[in-house]
């Protein structure tokens, strides 16, 4: 009985199974799903004060078992699907969840053996290079209502104030969540402020005028931060040359509630999208 499952997952979406020793393989005795820190003290007197605390690299290590009639073609097969692979995902899912869990991993060791038993037992080595994440992220979409009335008329009709537009976000992760985000024209100098009750954690402004066809990408990623420009064509230009060294430009959302604004000198961007990345330490 299977009590969890595990899988790689390339850049082409291609997933490879790690849950059948005669078909594809079989992770078994998996270490190093939890988190470590590394932490210095100093005594003083009969008290040790904490002067540092990091979280180590993760390191997730087994052993596969390759069968069925021929194991040395499976354990070829599993080489040849990582050697074609330039990044990596290790999914897991634990037993009743219909969500599974991913990390960016490197494998770093895969050690050949012998026929034993009609099997072969490899020991495997993955370095983590990210904390767990969902592949369900949280994507906000904020836009106009077709054939809203925008503009002061004649009473008793309507219209929508979008000289600002607000959402809520929570972060129940472990760590700051990074965030991806995208913004339409027409507008002219747009502002994201990320907000704390009243207090004002961080916030950009991006410095131009957008054109409707026009949009902002941004991203907060650790090893994706970018800020383009995206003209009627298609075609980016960087834009991190522009920006204000007086904001806190690459900013997170911190755990717990929070709320992000989207504003701009000429009313909040058209269409506003919002992608949040939750991380946890351990599943």
């Amino acid at each position: 009985m299977i009590v969890r499952s595990f899988s790689l997952v390339n850049e082409y979406g291609q997933e490879y199974s790690l849950n059948d020793p005669d078909l594809t393989g079989f992770l078994t005795e998996p270490k190093g799903l939890g988190y470590e820190y590394a932490v210095n003290y100093i005594d003083i007197g009969d008290a040790f004060i904490r002067t540092k605390r990091k979280a180590k690299q993760s390191t997730v290590s087994g052993t596969m078992i390759f069968g069925g009639r021929n194991p040395y073609d499976l354990y070829n097969r599993f080489n040849a699907y990582v050697r074609g692979s330039q990044e990596l995902r290790l999914a897991y899912q634990t037993p009743g969840s219909s969500r599974a869990y991913y990390r960016d991993v490197d494998l770093v060791k895969l050690v050949k053996t012998e026929i034993d038993g009609r099997v072969l037992q490899c020991a495997v080595e993955f370095c983590c290079k990210s904390l767990f994440y969902t592949d369900v992220n949280n994507n906000f979409v904020i836009s106009t209502v077709e054939g809203e009335l925008r503009y002061t008329v004649e009473w008793p009709a309507r219209y929508n104030d979008y000289s600002e537009r607000t959402i809520m976000l929570t972060n129940n992760g472990d760590v700051d969540a990074p965030f991806t985000l995208s913004l339409q024209g027409y507008c002219e100098n747009p502002t994201v402020t990320l907000t704390d009750g009243d207090k004002v954690i961080a916030c950009i402004k991006f410095p131009v005028i957008l054109q409707p066809a026009e949009r902002i990408l941004y991203s907060s990623l650790d090893d994706d931060m970018y800020v383009y420009r995206v003209d009627a064509g298609g075609n980016r230009s960087n834009m991190i040359q522009l920006l204000d060294i007086n904001y806190t430009n690459f900013f997170k959302v911190p755990v717990g509630d929070h709320s992000i604004s989207f504003t701009s000198d000429t009313g909040a961007a058209y269409t506003t999208s919002l992608v949040m990345y939750k991380f946890y330490r351990t599943v």
